[in-house]
Parts: C-alpha cells; sequence; structure tokens
C-alpha cells in the first residue's frame, strides 16, 4: 500500500513477472512516470493505483486482467485505453477527470460501467458499448462535453442517473438518446412540445430534469415507466399525455 506514493520524481520503473500483487495508492501522484507495463501475475488493480499520475500517457495491460479499482486512473494522463479481454467490471471513478483521454475501447466480456468511470473526461470522442453490458452506474459520463458518438448497448437493463449530463449530442432521432432495451436516456433538444419515439419503453432517470424550455410531453404506448427524476425542476412543463399502459411512476418524477 502506498509504496511509492507521492514519488514525484520517478520516471520509469519495470515491475517484475513474479508480481502478484499492487496495494492502494500504489503509484498515486507519481507525477513523472509516463507509462508502464503490468505484469501477467496482477489481475487487479487496486484503489487509486496511478491516480494523479499526470505525466502517464501509456499503460500496457494484459487480458488476464478481471478488475479495475476505483479511481484505478482517475486524474492520470492517459490517452487511450484498451479494455481487457476479460474484464467484467470496473469500480467507481476508474478514469475520474482523465482530461486527455481521447479514445477507450470496451472489451466484449464486460457486464457493469462504474459509477463516475469516464466522469470530466472532456476529450472523450466516442464510445461504443459491447452487448455484453447490462449496466451503467450514476454519472458515468457526467460532463464529457466532446462525446459525439454513443453506440450499442443493446442490452442495457439499467442507466444510472445523470449518466449523461452535461454530454452535447447531436444528429440524434429527434434528439433523444435511446439505449437497450427501450430506455430514454436523456433529451438534448430544446422543443416546447415533445413527442417521444415510438418503441421507448422507459423514460429514463433524469432523461428530462432540470429542461426549462419543455411545455409540453406526449407519451407512445409502448411507455411503462418513468424513473426517478425524469422530469424534475421542469417548470414550464403543464402538459403530459401518458400512455394508457404505464405501470411505474418514480420517486420526484414530476
Amino acid at each position: 500500500k502506498k509504496v511509492f506514493y507521492e514519488c514525484r520524481k520517478l520516471e520509469e520503473i519495470a515491475l517484475p513477472e513474479t508480481l502478484t500483487h499492487l496495494g492502494d495508492h500504489a503509484f498515486y501522484s507519481c507525477e513523472k512516470l509516463d507509462h508502464i507495463q503490468i505484469p501477467q501475475g496482477i489481475t487487479e488493480l487496486r484503489e487509486g493505483t496511478f491516480r494523479k499520475c499526470s505525466s502517464l500517457t501509456t499503460v500496457t495491460l494484459h487480458d488476464g486482467m478481471e478488475t479495475f479499482g476505483a479511481y484505478a486512473f482517475a486524474q492520470s494522463g492517459l490517452e487511450k485505453i484498451d479494455f481487457p479481454k476479460n474484464l467484467k467490471k470496473t469500480e467507481e471513478g476508474v478514469f475520474f477527470d482523465c482530461a486527455d483521454l481521447t479514445s477507450a475501447l470496451l472489451n466484449d466480456e464486460l457486464e457493469v460501467l462504474g459509477a463516475k468511470i469516464f466522469e470530466e473526461c472532456i476529450s472523450l470522442v466516442t464510445i461504443k458499448f459491447p452487448a455484453s453490458l447490462t449496466m451503467l452506474e450514476d454519472r458515468a459520463f457526467l460532463n464529457c462535453k466532446e462525446l459525439v458518438g454513443i453506440s450499442g448497448g443493446e442490452n442495457l437493463l439499467s442507466i444510472g442517473k445523470n449518466c449523461f449530463e452535461g454530454v452535447m449530442i447531436s444528429a440524434l432521432n429527434n434528439d433523444q438518446l435511446i439505449l437497450g432495451d427501450g430506455i430514454l436516456v436523456k433529451y438534448f433538444g430544446k422543443e416546447e412540445t415533445v413527442i417521444v419515439q415510438d418503441g421507448v419503453k422507459t423514460v429514463g432517470n433524469t432523461a428530462f430534469e432540470g429542461n426549462q424550455i419543455l411545455v409540453s410531453v406526449q407519451f407512445p404506448q409502448s411507455v411503462t415507466a418513468v424513473s426517478d427524476g425524469a422530469f424534475r425542476n421542469c417548470r414550464k412543463l403543464s402538459s403530459v399525455v401518458f400512455s394508457p399502459n404505464l405501470t411505474h411512476i418514480g420517486t420526484e418524477a414530476f
């Protein structure tokens, strides 16, 4: 734990292949470390392993890795990351505030993206979700201001709160970001009247929250649920045409 904590002048290190464990915050704030190769024996990156390694642009991983710990690369200089083949879940904030990260290639076995994983990654441009992904936790892409392309995710079952808050996506169908099994994740438009796209089953958490333009909204018959906070603080909203098949309205939905 904290073995090279704040070794600010450490520029290079070769980890032995016999190594099987790196403790929490092992290289925290090693500001001049610019590259590293993870040995085959390491299957888990612990909490804050490379947090605040501001010069770390390149990390070589291996397919046997199973877990990224909380804030493992947060506030580092990473520019690109390819997820290991066998990775199934990430903890909170793994790449939080990696301002230079432009590319993240997710693997085909990934099931859960943890909360805040790419929050404040202001240079991330596109993301493609694998078919294996079933859950996006809260604030996963909060304030990813350059994120213009989102695809995949056809089997997503759960999308947390504020996942795409602060994202400015254009050229969507009716400005509605729809993922998984008919989940309306976020509305990016500026219309007073919105007709939710046919086929949407769930209006997601905070999908319209804080929209100060919206006056009326109409749901198609396919909508069965309105999630928590979906229309919270929509102060001008005066007309809602509900679906006859609606069975659930979440906490603080309106």
